[in-house]
């Protein structure tokens, strides 16, 4: 019964065959066999094939035979075996001579690593040879060698897949690679290591020469480390001067490993040689620069204070030494709060933790006055603009501090009853308050509406780094006196905290009527760009300001509601900087109520019990649902059915979006799993936010959720939208990587609408993307442009090999357009609408 014969046996006989064969007549001629052969038994060990066959001292053709034919077959691979029989018994096989009966056998099993077949040697005698002692001890000899033979051609192969492996490391990384042959005493390099050393491919090598381009002490240190290495087994890593053959003198890495066989006996030693001048050249640059920046810092005549998201002290200069009066070495590696009185001593990493939770800051990006505290207990003012830093893994906040203690104690002096901004000559905040309520409680008793803005100046924070303090208080009061002369008569002007302004007029009728106060031509005139303009040494710079405001009713509203109203207005109008604007009116002042309740619903989302998971199938030409989109819907009970839409932005604002997207794919996980227990083969796609997965955790979290529910991950597809990639591409890309490793696929939501680079998406290990119904919606709507789009969308899905799914289809028309285009999966009204899961699992048993 024919079988195939493992390529490794058949390609080392071949190439040993030869002598092979010489020591095969050696023991046959000597011993008188009148059938010897080396055979290989089949996998479950009923058959076998001849490898090398000796008949009457030549050699013969191979043959196939079963192994039942020997008598007691069945320990022939197990151990050598010595048969005879007075009576004689019979192989059949090509080359036996017909009729002949033998009357002893020998067989000897060799048992070879990594093979599940048995190689056999058997001699077959017609008469008993005279000692089959010797015999069975010359055929061990020659099985001995024959497997030495097969280990060595194993070892070799792995040797030259490492070999090349080696290699193309090299021509990838442009790392070297090196080998040193501890056996056969070769050294072997790569093209890459060849260059770094600056000679021609394939010098003659030994490690006398490769060691002689380094100086005497780190010769002596690469001999040290290699018999260090030798002795201990473990792996090194050094770095060393090298002097190329061209005399260039540069830095090399280089690594090295030790290899043993079974007996820990070393066989060779293998590593990479990195050139890494650069690196070296870098870090002494950063040096020079770090030195040169220290020096720049102690020379300023503010203090520079850098700490970390925990609050300890990084870095001092020079000026913050002394006006704390704390050393260097008393300041670095301490709590910031050291520099506090309380209770903002205490407070402070309350106010940290908050920040790194919400991103709320109330001083980060704005200069600001506080109390501080020296070492010697006494508390003076400061004026401190602090600016947050990110780094790769960590967040710094470099604090910038002015003693502004004589400052304050003239002002104190003067104005320490009055409600008189030093600075701008402005009526401040204190007195917008308490005018605010005089207001208020008289509109209780006569309705009134209040019209509210404030105004804030675009970063003035980086103005302040730029050019000091000084000329950012001059630039204020610049802007104060222009916003002042261009407001006109009627409404009232203040200064607010920091760098804003509040404005503040209130209607002499019960209804706010536009012809009486025209709120959109009075922060036209106060956003006037001309407003900005300021003066640094007799230079003109542009500054800029955004402004929020709103409309109240005194009966409905508090003096806390109107600031809130205005810091949501104003966060909104940022956003649009420069000159950015944002009006909250009555419908938008429900509005701004009602977003408050979602908020505050969304911080405890994940417990409400209040979400819904629907699913919209998605269809193929054939019309087959082979895939499904998972949507969440909201039902709060005190709110009522809320749109996705209305929700879903505010809760990317915060950590609620991750927690949606935690709770989504939970449950379509668990609905995977019915579906796999119930053989129906489908996947479903689940949108991952940008929060989400560049969470640290979103990995692991997403394969134990897939674990816990046992489901594949080719049935869940992730999708990104274009606005998440661009968030940090080469974070997500590195993410999407890791997780495709794990056999997830991605789908690259609403295409087309996003501003994500072609180069970077043929990057990307996308499996499918989806056509935005912005396209969809005006394909037959007479404009050629979005049919256009359409189709050169179709065509990259072709180009890239992924599938291509078009969303919103609503109609015929649409349909036959798409299909004509070369669309695989359509998704949309015309096919069906999201549906609960009962009706969708109704779907998918059809």
């Amino acid at each position: 019964m024919p079988f195939k014969v493992d390529n490794r046996i058949i390609n080392i006989v071949d190439a040993n065959h030869v002598s092979l064969y010489k020591h095969l007549f050696h023991i046959s001629e000597a011993f008188a066999c009148d059938l010897l052969f080396v055979a290989i038994t089949s996998e479950d060990k009923k058959h076998a094939r001849s490898l090398l066959s000796v008949v009457k001292n030549k050699k013969s053709a191979n043959f196939e035979f079963e192994l039942a034919q020997l008598p007691n077959s069945k320990k022939m691979c197990h151990e050598t075996l010595v048969y005879s029989s007075p009576a004689g018994f019979s192989f059949l096989c090509d080359i036996a001579p017909q009729g002949i009966k033998f009357e002893r056998y020998i067989s000897i099993p060799l048992q070879l690593a990594n093979l599940d077949e048995v190689v056999l040697v058997i001699g077959l005698f017609i008469s008993p040879p005279s000692s089959a002692f010797d015999f069975q001890h010359t055929v061990q000899l020659f099985g001995s060698l024959l497997q030495e033979k097969f280990e060595r051609a194993a070892y070799e192969t792995k040797l030259k897949l490492q070999l090349g492996l080696l290699h193309e490391m090299g021509s990838i990384s442009d790392t070297g690679g090196w080998e040193y042959d501890i056996v056969a005493q070769k050294l072997t390099w790569s093209d890459e290591v060849y260059d770094i050393y600056g000679l021609p491919i394939d010098t003659p090598l030994t490690p006398e020469v490769a060691i002689s381009f380094y100086d005497g002490e780190d010769q002596a240190h690469i001999q040290r480390v290699f018999s260090d290495a030798l002795e201990s087994g473990l792996p090194y890593s050094v770095e060393l001067k090298l002097v190329a053959a061209n005399g260039e003198k540069k830095w090399v890495k280089t690594t090295g490993k030790i290899e043993y066989n079974a007996e820990r006996v070393p066989l060779r030693v293998y590593g990479a040689i990195e050139d890494v001048t650069k690196q070296h050249k870098l870090i002494a640059d950063i040096t020079y620069k770090n030195t040169r920046l220290k020096n720049i810092l102690d020379n300023l005549n503010d203090a520079v204070v850098t700490i970390n998201q925990a609050g300890i002290i990084l870095h001092v200069n020079l000026v913050a030494q002394q006006i704390f009066g704390y050393s260097k070495q008393e300041m670095e590696g301490q709590p910031v709060s050291i520099l506090m009185p309380p209770p903002y001593s205490a407070k402070h990493q309350h106010y940290m933790s908050e920040y790194l939770t919400t991103g709320k800051a109330k001083i980060i990006g704005v200069g600001r006055q506080l109390p501080a505290k020296r070492k010697n207990g006494d508390v003076f003012q400061m004026e401190l603009s602090l600016t947050r830093v990110d780094y790769a893994d960590d967040i710094e906040f470099i604090g910038i501090i002015r003693d502004i203690t004589e400052r304050i104690e003239a002002q104190d002096t003067i104005y320490n009853l009055a409600f008189v901004d030093g600075l701008t000559g402005l009526k401040n905040k204190l007195w917008f308050e308490k005018e605010c309520k005089d207001i208020l409680t008289r509109g209780r008793i006569q309705s009134r509406f209040i019209y509210a803005a404030i105004i804030d100046i675009d970063s003035l924070s980086e103005f302040n780094l730029k050019y000091g303090f000084n000329e950012g208080n001059k630039a204020i009061k610049t802007i104060a006196d222009n916003l002042h002369s261009r407001l006109g008569e009627g409404p009232h002007i203040y200064k607010d905290d920091a760098n804003a302004f509040i404005v503040l007029h209130v209607s002499t009728k019960a209804k706010f009527d536009s012809r009486e106060f025209d709120h959109l031509k009075i922060e036209q005139r106060l956003l006037d760009p001309d407003n900005f303009l300021v003066k640094v040494n007799e230079n003109t710079t542009a500054l800029s300001g955004s402004i929020g405001s709103c409309i109240c009713d005194t009966r409905t509203n508090t003096l806390e509601s109107i600031l809130d109203t205005l810091k949501y207005a104003i966060l909104q109008a940022k956003e649009s900087k420069p000159f950015g604007r944002y009006f909250v009116d009555e419908v938008g002042m429900i509005t701004y109520q009602r977003m408050k309740q979602i908020n505050a619903l969304l911080e405890n989302i994940e417990q409400s019990d209040e979400l819904m998971l629907v699913l919209q199938p998605q269809f193929d030409n054939q019309g087959r649902c082979i895939a499904s989109e998972a949507l969440v819907r909201w039902q709060p009970k005190t709110l009522g059915p809320i749109s996705p839409s209305d929700f879903i932005p505010l809760a990317e604002k915060s950590d609620a979006i991750i927690k949606i997207g935690d709770w989504m794919l939970t449950r379509v996980c668990e609905l995977l799993s019915k579906l796999q227990q119930s053989s129906i083969d489908t996947r479903i796609a689940v949108n991952i936010s940008a929060k989400q997965i560049m969470a640290d955790d979103f990995h692991a979290k997403l394969l134990a959720v897939t674990e816990r529910y046992k489901v594949q991950p080719h049935r869940l597809m992730l999708e990104l939208t274009e606005t998440t990639l661009v968030t940090d591409i080469k974070l997500v890309k590195r993410v999407m990587h890791m997780l495709k490793a794990s056999g997830f696929n991605f789908s690259i939501d609403d295409f087309g609408t996003g501003y994500s680079s072609l180069s970077y998406l043929k990057e990307l290990p996308i499996a499918e993307l989806k056509i935005d119904k912005y396209f969809v919606d005006d394909i037959l709507s007479g404009n050629d442009s979005a049919g256009n789009i359409v189709k050169v969308i179709v065509d990259m899905a072709s180009a890239l090999k992924v599938e291509c799914v078009a969303e919103g289809v609503e109609t015929k028309k649409q349909l036959d357009f798409l299909t004509q285009a070369g669309c695989d999966l359509y998704q949309g009204y015309y096919f069906s609408r999201p549906l609960q899961v009962q009706d969708w699992l109704d779907l998918l048993t059809k």
